[in-house]
Parts: C-alpha cells; structure tokens; sequence
C-alpha cells in the first residue's frame, strides 16, 4: 500500500487484544508496503505473520497498517494512563510547520474525518444506498488529494473534501476473478508511489484460516479503470519500489519483482515455506534500497521451533542480475519477535534469551553483525526503528509500555503506556492510548508530555508533507 496505515492496526489489535477486546488474535499478511513518500507507521508483530505494511529506506516507518481493529467495544473499559503534564514542563503546543504539513484521515462512528490544521472535518461520502456497511481501512495518496477506502466488498475512492465518489472495484467483479470456487475477496490495497494508482490483492473465501490468493491487481483512482498484474500465484504481498516502477511480490517460497506495469517478472530469491504453526503461511518482509536498485531481507528458519539454533539469514538481493548475496546470520528467538532491519538497511535489531533461557535480551547490531550489542535485558522488545535509523522504540516490562532509545546512547525515555507508535521526523511521532473502545490519537516526543490530537478513532492514516522531512 502506501507508506501508511499498516501498522498501526496491528497494534490496535494487539491492544484490544490486550484489554480483553478479543480472545484470540489475528494477524494479516501486508498486502502492498509502504512509499518512500510519506512517513508512515511500521511495526513489529509476534513471529505469527508480517505486518500489512512495511516502510522503504527512505521512507519513515508506517500504516503501516497491518492487522486492521475490529469495530466490537471491548467488554470491560480498561484505561492506559497517559503521561501527565509536569508542573515545569507544560504540554507543549503544536508548531505552524506541523499543523500545515500533518494530515491524519481517521474512521469514528461510521463517518470519514479529516484532520488538517488542528481541526477535524467530516467527509460527506455517499456512495450507494444498497451498501449498508461501514467505511473501513481509509489510505490516503502522497499528494493528499485523494482517499481510498474499503465499504463491504468494494473499494472505493473519493476526493478529500468528500467529491468525485467512486467504486473502483466491486462484489461483481470480485465473482469472476480465479479462483472461481470457492471465491475471492479484497484484502489489501494501497498507492503505488507519486501515482493515483491503488495496488490491491485477494484473499479465498474460506470458513475459517488465511488463504491468500497472491495475486495483484491495478486501478485508476482517475480513470476508474482495473486491471489485473499477475494471475493466481504470481502475485502476493507487494512492496512498490521508491520510485514508483517496479513492485516486489512476495509468495510463502519466493520473493520476485516486476515493472509497475506486471511485465518482467524476475524471481530474485527462492526460500522454503517456513512453519508458522498456525492456518496461513509466513510472508517475507523485503525493504527497498533508497535508490530502487536492491533489496535486504530477513529469512527466518524452516522450522523456528523445531530447530531454535537453526539462523535468520539476512539476504541483499540486486535487481542488476547478480545472485542473491547473504549478508550475515542471526540465531534468534522468532516467536519473541522478527528480525528488524532498519529504515536505511545498516542496522537490525532482534530478540535473543540469555544463557538461562529466562531473559531476553534485545540486540541492536549493523546489518553485518559487524557490531552487536545488548541494548536491554528482561521482559523486553522491540517495535521499531525512527526514519533516521537512529532512533527506535521498544517495550519493557509489558508490550504496550514504550520507551524511545538512541543507537549508541544506554539511556532511554518512557512514552507513556500506549499501543503503538507511530514516527513522523526523527524525534516526534504519532501514538494512541485510552480505552479499547475509545481510543485516543496523540503527538509525542520523547521526553515531553504528548498532545492530544484525535479523541475517538477506529482505524487511521497520516500524510506528512516534503516540507516536515
């Protein structure tokens, strides 16, 4: 998708999933990756499945949006306290260059919110009176002007002050893509860099489990028109490159990348499905090279558990022709978290136990393992790296209790208990807390109390314009 959404509905799912929102988790393979474009949240899920969205190199860390919350109230209201404003540091304010650059588009009680300037607007979308469902996932494009969205079955695009409503792709149409039996339906969607162009994949129709159908589609949020990229197979879950050509797709054995067009297909690695121990299939997470021309990845493991010696190998794969070249290996603990490779490909961060098998240790290291050091000891993870590749977060104690560390730099800032973050700059970011059925969407930087942005939301996407980077 964009660089957007993504991530940050896999952690709201973990934090319902938290406040007893739900009894068991699901986790959702990305469909197509965050841009360089756009700043947008990246996250660190459990070993089950990737993230729906990944950042590029040059891109800060996004939506990205990967499992998406459920609209169900939790039964109980359990509140995170956020972070009181100290007697002699006062809540900071919003400065004009961040009013006039952020734009966050939100979901809140059935209705499309925009926030611009410090004031929220409504999104009068009306789409068709035969569709009674909820607009869901909304994803905003690089230039701001448009927003995709998903209501039922049907992708849907509208301008941002609500005009120009389209269905791009409907229930009729997703009857005659294959496989015909038992069916298909949308699963994820997103902007293809510096384009109104929307990539979009399926999913089966099935009574149970995550049986995606690697595929990829293409529509014109101008034209209205679709058209299909790769058949069945061919597709999967997708990584535009930074400059908006080509597309990296990714099935459960191989990572391979094409033209935006689907033309020039080149299979670049070939690896052995990895056991998730679950009913879907383990997606790799590739990160573009800011200058589109290679990729790194990390390949964990056939059998994780099986064989918890067995190393994650990091792969560099060039688009030049040469063979895939590994980088190093990592023996980690995959089911306490993935292997992290930073926004600018030099660092990764992972998750080992120490030699009593009962701490975690959390390593940050350069992507050669050249260096590799312990950062923190105990119940401790990590969610992820700033856009400067200097900064990251990471969780102590209990997942959604975060800390703001530097590489380098022992000390750390608490945030406040919070169930994601999402980075904007090198020093400030998004973040939400509250309660599982009011959840709040607040400004923070490290070390200084947050500002409260968006009191109620279910689902969200953010754009942070050139003039903020």
């Amino acid at each position: 998708m964009n660089t957007k959404i993504v991530s940050r509905l896999i952690w709201l799912s973990l934090f319902l999933a938290l406040l007893g929102a739900c009894t068991q988790r699901e986790t959702l393979v990305p469909i197509v990756v965050a841009t360089p474009t756009m700043p947008r949240a990246t996250d660190v899920p459990r070993f089950e499945l990737p993230p729906t969205w990944t950042p590029a190199p040059t891109h800060p860390p996004t939506l990205t949006a990967t499992l998406r919350p459920t609209r169900t109230p939790a039964p109980t209201e359990t509140a995170i306290p956020t972070l009181s404003p100290s007697p002699t540091r006062p809540t900071p304010t919003l400065s004009p260059d961040l009013l006039a650059s952020l734009s966050i588009v939100y979901t809140w009680e059935d209705r499309l919110i925009v926030w611009q300037n410090g004031i929220t607007t409504t999104v009068a979308i009306t789409t068709s009176d035969t569709i009674t469902a909820s607009i869901t996932r909304p994803d905003i494009s690089d230039d701001g002007t448009l927003i995709a969205f998903q209501q039922g079955d049907s992708l849907w695009v509208a301008a941002r002050d609500g005009s120009g409503v389209r269905q791009l792709v409907g229930g009729q149409d997703f009857a005659q893509m294959e496989p015909l039996d038992p069916g298909v339906r949308l699963y994820r969607f997103g902007w293809i860099p510096g384009t109104h162009d929307l990539l979009f994949n399926t999913v089966k129709r099935m009574e149970y489990g995550l049986d995606l159908t690697d595929d990829l589609h293409r529509a014109n949020a101008d034209t209205g028109e679709w058209e299909t990229l790769a058949p069945p197979g061919l597709g999967g879950a997708c990584y535009p490159s930074p400059d908006g050509l080509r597309i990296a797709c990714v099935t459960p054995s191989e990572i391979a990348v094409m033209t935006a067009d689907g033309r020039n297909r080149q299979t670049l690695l070939s690896y052995e499905p990895v056991f998730t121990y679950s009913e879907f299939e383990y997606y790799a997470q590739p990160l573009w090279a800011a200058d589109s021309q290679s990729l790194v990845v990390a390949i964990p493991p056939v059998d994780p558990l099986g064989d918890p010696a067995a190393p994650t190998t990091i792969w560099r794969l060039p688009l030049d022709g040469a063979p895939p070249a590994t980088l190093s290996q990592v023996v980690h603990q995959p089911f306490e978290g993935r292997v992290v490779i930073s926004p600018d490909g030099s660092r990764l961060a992972y998750g080992r136990y120490d030699s009593t098998g009962s701490r975690l240790e959390l390593h940050l290291a350069t992507i050669d393992l050249s260096e590799d050091t312990i950062y923190a000891v105990g119940q401790v993870g990590f969610t992820g790296w700033a856009p400067d590749s200097q900064h990251f977060t990471f969780w102590r104690d209990r997942q959604y209790k975060l800390f703001v560390g530097e590489w380098d730099d022992p000390d750390s800032d608490a945030v406040t208990d919070a169930a994601g973050i999402y980075w904007l700059d090198a020093h400030q970011f998004l973040y939400f807390t509250g309660t599982a059925s009011h959840p709040q969407l607040w400004l923070g930087t490290a070390g200084e109390p947050g500002v409260l942005l968006v009191n109620g939301f279910v689902e969200f996407d953010f754009l942070m314009s050139l003039t903020m980077r």
